[in-house]
């Protein structure tokens, strides 16, 4: 009681009360983010790197920084992409979108714009696969030999068509496009079609020994297992020297047959013709004939019996349908010689010296240089015989389709003819029997096969004319040379028109006019 009071008088505490006291008093946290944010405290920007660690680039940085999705997204535009680039490229349709996209592939990749289509599927594909657990790893080796392998097929897609003129396959969305043609275009003028061919199927095999991780020593040791296995087969087919002299012996016996019957003669089945069905050549024959009746006139069948058509034979006919006609000196209104059909057509003969371009050279400063420098060497059209052939299987083509035309200008540029399409007929009274230009455009397929021709484009009709144009590749393209170029008269009468001494010539247009700018 003593000790009690004892202790209270001296202010102490029990022991068991400071004990019990310190044991509920819990430790401060301290908030070390808080303590860097205090004011005065350094910032985390403002803190030491760590000795050894790298810091981050910016690339890394925004690497970080796009979200997970992201990759979704993309591979959802590159399967929408490719799958509107196929029904672009295979689809008909009249959409403008659709069309200038598929235009844009065939000028770019030509027939490689399929591999493109795909291609964008495929990369699509390829980055959805790990979103359902699939993972495929494509090291960098592969992924240069596929862009190798693409690069080599646009460039075989290229040459392996025989077409001299490899920028004009281009520009009509053939072969392998600009990009095709910018990768041959070298090797082709330097070593031919044939090498520059044999380079770029090396490379695609090379490309494709990369995809597939091909190593020098299994490549080796592939070529020395097929090539055993030919020489083996090589050698069980080759007869030996008793087989080859038992199988001389049976020829000597059996002898060879004195003649040899390489074709017979077929009896020829003439059929009564029908008047009804006779091509537009024959329509006069018919007119003589009346109204249909039946009481026709005896001589009418016979004046139709006894037509070409029918008493000549197929190799005959064959051979009058390209031929041009006689060339007499009657001429036309416009002084153009008259040549007459073999059915009786009188049409317009054609003539290289018509087609000769008129030359005129005006003065030139003594300060420049002279234009004897440049070769002379002027444009060489095609054949007169070619052109006017063409002309007949032109008219002759569409005459059997129930068109009747007449081909009234020929141009002559330096890798195409134009030949000028009038789509209507003017009668003996002075009316015109029109035609419509679609009907002529639909039979685009017919006039290619008539005359042979790789490529055949319709203009309908020429822009600032009252004719459409049919443009057939020349059998021998020229070459435009600067000096023809300098010394026309188009070009005297534009730079004095234009009266500035900085015209200069870009070349000729499709029809072999001067462009002068």
């Amino acid at each position: 009681m003593a000790q009690q009071q004892a202790t209270k008088g001296s202010g102490q505490t029990p022991p068991s009360t400071a004990k019990s006291s310190n044991a509920n008093d819990k430790p401060e946290k301290v908030d070390v983010m808080q303590a860097t944010l205090k004011e005065g405290a350094p910032q985390i920007e403002d803190m030491p790197v760590l000795e050894g660690a790298k810091p981050t680039t910016f690339w890394e940085d925004v690497r970080d920084s796009i979200p997970d999705w992201l990759d979704e997204i993309i591979a959802i535009a590159l399967l929408i992409g490719g799958i509107l680039s196929f029904l672009a490229l295979f689809s008909s349709t009249q959409a403008v979108v659709a069309l200038a996209w598929a235009d844009i592939l065939r000028q770019l990749f030509g027939y490689g714009s399929l591999i493109v289509a795909a291609g964008l599927l495929g990369m699509g594909v390829y980055i959805l696969l790990p979103k359902v657990g699939i993972r495929l790893s494509l090291q960098s080796t592969r992924i240069l030999g596929i862009e190798l392998a693409f690069l080599c097929i646009l460039a075989i897609l290229h040459v392996i068509i025989d077409e001299p003129e490899l920028r004009t396959l281009a520009r009509n969305g053939g072969g392998g496009g600009l990009m095709g043609w910018g990768l041959t275009a070298v090797p082709h003028w330097l070593l031919g079609r044939i090498p520059t061919l044999v380079i770029f199927s090396v490379l695609l095999l090379f490309s494709i020994g990369m995809i597939i991780g091909a190593k020098r020593e299994q490549l080796v040791g592939w070529l020395k297992k097929y090539g055993e296995q030919l020489k083996n087969f090589a050698e069980r087919i080759t007869p030996s020297d008793n087989d080859l002299a038992e199988i001389f012996s049976r020829a000597d016996t059996y002898g060879i047959p004195e003649e040899i019957i390489t074709s017979r003669e077929v009896p020829l089945l003439r059929i009564r013709p029908n008047p009804d069905s006779l091509p537009p050549s024959l329509r006069e024959l018919r007119r003589r004939a009346g109204k249909r009746t039946k009481n026709r006139r005896k001589e009418d069948y016979e004046d139709i019996e006894n037509h070409p058509l029918f008493t000549k034979t197929r190799e005959e006919m064959v051979t009058e349908f390209n031929l041009i006609g006689e060339v007499g000196k009657k001429k036309m209104d416009d002084g153009h010689l008259v040549v007459t059909r073999p059915d009786g057509r009188e049409k317009r003969y054609f003539q290289v010296k018509e087609m000769e371009e008129a030359k005129k050279v005006g003065k030139r400063n003594k300060k420049l240089p002279s234009l004897e420098i440049l070769a002379d060497a002027p444009m060489t059209p095609p054949d007169e015989n070619e052109i006017n052939r063409n002309v007949v299987l032109i008219e002759n083509t569409l005459l059997e389709f129930d068109v009747d035309i007449d081909v009234v200008d020929v141009q002559v540029g330096p890798t195409v003819t134009r030949y000028a399409v009038q789509p209507y007929q003017l009668k003996r009274d002075g009316s015109t029997e029109r035609t419509r230009l679609s009907k002529i455009a639909s039979y685009h397929n017919d006039l290619s096969l008539a005359l042979s021709a790789k490529r055949l484009r319709l203009e309908t009709p020429v822009p600032g004319t009252t004719y459409m144009g049919i443009e057939v590749p020349n059998s021998s393209p020229s070459m435009v040379h600067l000096r023809s170029v300098y010394e026309s008269k188009e070009y005297y009468e534009y730079s004095q028109r234009k009266g500035t001494p900085l015209t200069i010539p870009l070349g000729r247009d499709v029809a072999g006019r001067p462009v002068p700018v």
